[in-house]
């Protein structure tokens, strides 16, 4: 009759926590100073200290950003010397494992190519590193002086019409900082990444009570918001009768019908496919 016996073993069943990248944005961009180098930012941090005292897209769009974040916002920015190099700080980013939810490029594109080096760009992390990400793109901000609404919407839509790229998004600058609000709105503290940033129950934009005007002295309204949404812009809007002023959905550069049309679907499934990932190695 055999003898009975007992073995004990420890088994990993990958139920920690994961190391999170959501809600942490790497922010690309001309500044006056720290070039080619990584800072890590806060709600404390001293913005003039870590990007130079001259004003910059980059150190705007930061400060618009945490305004409209939470207390515990963080942010990592690569600061370039030259505005438009933002891909060799891409490819060191990925090289040294920066952990980010998504990259945030804060100087202006005005070519479609340049929209379709970013899509390759974070397919490229994607295939070589198995990193999902989603990258943030702007337009300039329109110029009071020579364009109306009209030419900004119509630019807009010629620069963005054709592209298939469900992890880009193309924000039009409505205002200087606009592109901050919406990043900051994304990461604010007391929401879901599968929140849409068109709620009105975390408040209004913060830093801003009316909207710009054009050339002609016409002030930004719903129809240049529907006009540019259409487009596949995320816009500021207004409610009549409603105090403040809130952003539309988060809109992506995804093709018609698609899932991926609206950020917070991107983000969502993009968390799902991070952890799959590591419960898939081990």
């Amino acid at each position: 009759m055999a003898l009975g016996t007992v073995t004990v073993k420890s088994k990993d069943g990958g139920n920690g926590v994961f190391t999170s990248s959501e809600k942490q944005f790497l922010y690309i961009g001309a500044a006056g100073k720290n070039a080619g180098t990584v800072q890590y930012i806060d709600q404390t941090t001293d913005l003039d200290d870590v990007l130079g005292i001259p004003s910059s897209k980059m150190k705007t769009t930061i400060d618009w950003a945490r305004n409209n974040a939470g207390t515990n916002w963080t942010a990592i920015a690569m600061p370039l010397a030259t505005a438009g190099e933002w891909e060799d700080a891409f490819d060191i980013a990925m090289a040294q494992n920066i952990v980010c939810e998504a990259v945030v490029v804060t100087d202006p594109v005005t070519e479609q190519s340049e929209i379709d080096t970013m899509y390759s760009a974070v397919t490229s992390a994607e295939n070589q590193y198995g990193r999902y990400l989603h990258l943030f793109a702007v337009t300039d901000v329109i110029n009071a002086a020579t364009q109306s609404w009209e030419d900004m919407i119509a630019a807009f839509d010629a620069l963005q019409d054709g592209v298939a790229a469900p992890s880009v998004s193309l924000v039009p600058q409505v205002f200087s900082g606009w592109l901050g609000a919406y990043c900051g709105r994304l990461c604010h503290e007391d929401q879901s990444i599968a929140d849409t940033p068109m709620r009105t129950a975390s408040g209004a934009i913060v830093g801003i009570s009316t909207l710009p005007s054009d050339k002609d002295g016409i002030a930004f309204n719903m129809s240049h918001a529907k006009a540019l949404n259409d487009a596949r812009g995320t816009v500021p809007q207004i409610y009549a009768d409603y105090d403040g002023i809130y952003c539309s959905d988060g809109m992506t550069l995804a093709t018609e019908a698609s899932d991926f049309a609206v950020i917070e679907n991107c983000r969502v499934v993009n968390v799902v496919k991070r952890e799959v990932r590591l419960l898939a190695i081990k």
